[in-house]
């Protein structure tokens, strides 16, 4: 200042660090301190003898080097680093987790406590399990990179930030290339079960359900979405891993009746089930390779120990047979439901309720009438001296539904009435074969082999009647009847005659080989074996005779019976009966000799028919014992049944074995 008002000029100003300025009135002016820390001292004004003022300043610094976790507060001594109070936290990968790759993405996130972090805070340090320091970078508090899982397979920590007094983040992941181990263990059969399959007693039979335990180490629990039954749909259902006695397995049911023919519904005695496996994923991502195994599958049912012959089938699928002496009626498991001492000769015949035996005890020979529910006597017919019956039983019924069985005793045709009407015929050399069928008016016709000639009479309930004959050519000579004709074949030749005058002939079938065991396997058709093939020669609506088919079939066959279902045929061979395709070839054989054989159909325990199933019953009987298979007969011919009994050619229709022609075939059949 000076007197009078503001100075005009300028004023000098000189530091003790060498910086000078000019002043100017009224104006404030910066002047910079030098980095250092000291004491600076300021002088405005000349030197003497011009005015002057002093100032002393103290000046601060940072002089000194801080961490990236740091800051720097200036001092007078050179300043000294404080913590920027980081926190560091890992957002992924989840800590515990195992990875099947070399590297994970990573993210990290760093927060200050009172304030941001700074912009020069660019890179996070990690340190890697191998010694190794990688970095994260980023800013405002998020940092993104990459972990690398070198090998071997094991957990691996990370550590991110200032190990040596900084703020630090552990993460602890691993690398996990083994997928998890997957063990399917199908449970043997239970040893309390009934009937084991002497040939694999662990062997699960096709109409039960396996238990099979599944174990996972290294992964999830197995569901019922991770199982199935290969080439098939069936549906698998869960279990209490108690079912399959574990604690840590998963228990699975597998429905044998739908899974077991797979992969063909031909299989053999023994099949296999194959149970697959879906890849079961851990939580690193391994997935667990294709696993599978095979159920042991057999068609065996039971065997019994027995002497059976002469099988036969009620219309609800209980099964009669002779046993050593005594007539027996067996149910679908295999019990005994009644038995009955009979000294029975030939088969016994089956009605609807009744069943009829023709049987000889040394002093009277008679037809007597059991209850098929009971097995006890209900009524005898034709009762006399102790004389042969020389003859296989038939069973007749009227167009009332009356049932009469018919027999020969002698030179006498016997129909078992309660007047037991007969007619002497005029020779004894006729054969065993009876076939009876109504005729046209509702009346009964018989068919038989008499004085070398197929002999029709026909019975209308008090008088027989000769109705024709037709001259027997020679030469294993068979017939059957249809609908409609009288079929008989010889040799190479089957020739057909209308029922209404069999003495006439409307066709003729000759074929270029023997037959060796001729039969008939349905109404529409003639089916016969010769040395290779398996013969089918239609006879049409039209009463004639057409396409012959040729049917390769290895192996020779027995006389006996077929059963037809809508693609295969079952015929009896010495030592199995086999189950062939139409179109040529062996489908499937029991195993052991076979003195006769009757198919059932698929049916409840009570005897109903479930013809939307696809399983019925093949029953074999040998010297020694009967057996019990379970068999594909889906589409069994309602037309096809012509069962014998015993490897004798003697065609019985139906598997009541009444002979009777008339006699629907419904019952034994599911389209």
């Amino acid at each position: 200042m000076w007197d009078g008002g503001a100075f005009p000029g300028a004023v000098p100003l000189t530091s003790s660090f060498g910086t000078n300025q000019t002043l100017l009135a009224g104006v404030a002016t910066s002047i910079a301190l030098p980095p250092a820390p000291g004491t600076h001292t300021l002088t405005a004004g000349w030197s003497s003898p011009g005015p002057s003022t002093q100032t002393t300043i103290q000046g601060v610094g940072c002089s000194t080097t801080c961490e990236a976790w740091q800051f720097c507060q200036a001092s007078a001594a050179g300043g000294s680093c404080q913590s920027l109070n980081l926190t560091l936290t890992w957002t992924s990968p989840d800590a515990g987790l195992g990875f099947n790759s070399s590297t994970v993405p990573a993210r990290l996130v760093v927060t200050r406590s009172g304030g941001l972090v700074p912009t020069s805070l660019a890179t996070i340090p990690v340190f890697t399990p191998q010694g190794t320091v990688t970095t994260l970078s980023g800013s405002a508090g998020s940092y993104t990179g990459s972990l690398a899982l070198v090998a071997p397979d094991e957990d691996k920590t990370f550590v991110a930030g200032w190990p040596d007094g900084g703020p630090t983040a552990s993460l602890r992941i691993g690398r996990d290339t083994n997928p998890p181990a997957v063990g399917v263990t199908v449970l043997p059969r239970p040893a309390a079960f009934p009937d084991p399959w002497p040939d694999n007693p662990n062997a699960w039979k096709k109409d039960e359900t396996a238990l099979v335990a599944v174990s996972i180490d290294g992964g999830r629990a197995a569901t019922i979405a991770d199982v199935f039954v290969v080439d098939s749909g069936v549906l698998i259902t869960a279990a209490p891993p108690t079912a399959c006695g574990c604690s840590s397995c998963q228990c699975f049911e597998v429905p044998l009746p739908a899974a077991a023919e797979f992969p063909s519904k031909f299989s053999s005695a023994r099949s296999a089930v194959i149970i697959g496996t879906r890849p079961i994923y851990d939580q690193a991502g391994n997935a667990s390779p294709p696993t599978s195994t095979e159920i042991a599958v057999t068609r065996f049912l039971w065997r019994r120990l027995a002497q059976p012959s002469f099988l036969s089938l009620t219309e609800d699928g209980v099964l009669i047979m002779n046993n050593n002496g005594q007539i027996e009626a067996m149910g679908r498991d295999g019990g005994t439901l009644w038995r009955a001492s009979t000294p029975a000769g030939f088969a016994p015949v089956l009605g609807t309720s009744s069943l009829y035996i023709s049987e000889n005890d040394g002093t009277f020979s008679r037809i007597r009438q059991l209850s098929l529910a009971t097995g006890l006597s209900t009524a005898t017919f034709c009762e006399s001296a102790a004389i042969d019956f020389t003859s296989n039983l038939a069973l007749a019924t009227s167009a009332t539904g009356v049932e009469i069985p018919i027999i020969r005793r002698g030179t006498r045709l016997l129909f078992g009435t309660a007047t037991c009407p007969s007619v002497d015929l005029e020779s004894t050399s006729f054969s065993t074969n009876l076939m009876t069928a109504l005729e046209v008016g509702g009346e009964i016709g018989v068919y038989l082999d008499l004085n070398g000639s197929i002999r029709r009479l026909v019975f209308d309930g008090s008088t027989v009647v000769d109705g024709g004959a037709v001259p027997v050519i020679g030469g294993s000579e068979q017939y059957i009847l249809t609908p409609t004709h009288l079929l008989r074949s010889w040799n190479q030749t089957v020739v057909a005659h209308p029922r209404s005058n069999i003495s006439s002939q409307s066709s003729q079938a000759t074929y270029g080989t023997a037959l060796t065991s001729p039969f008939v396997a349905s109404n529409a058709g003639v089916w016969g074996f010769n040395a290779a093939y398996l013969i089918r020669q239609d006879f049409n609506s039209a009463s004639t005779f057409t396409t012959t088919d040729l049917i390769p079939y290895p192996g020779p066959t027995a006389p006996g019976f077929a059963v037809k279902s809508s693609d295969s045929i079952w015929v009896p061979r010495p030592n199995e009966v086999a189950q062939l395709r139409l179109d040529g070839g062996m489908i499937w054989g029991s195993q052991g000799p076979v003195g006769s054989f009757i198919i059932d159909i698929p049916r409840t325990p009570s005897g109903a028919k479930t013809c939307g199933a696809e399983f019925g019953r093949l029953y074999v009987s040998s010297p020694s014992d009967l057996t019990a298979y379970l068999v594909y007969t889906k589409g069994l011919d309602g037309t096809a049944f012509w069962p014998v009994n015993g490897f004798n050619s003697v065609p019985g229709h139906d598997f009541a074995n009444s002979r009777n022609q008339s006699r629907s075939l419904s019952p034994w059949a599911c389209p």
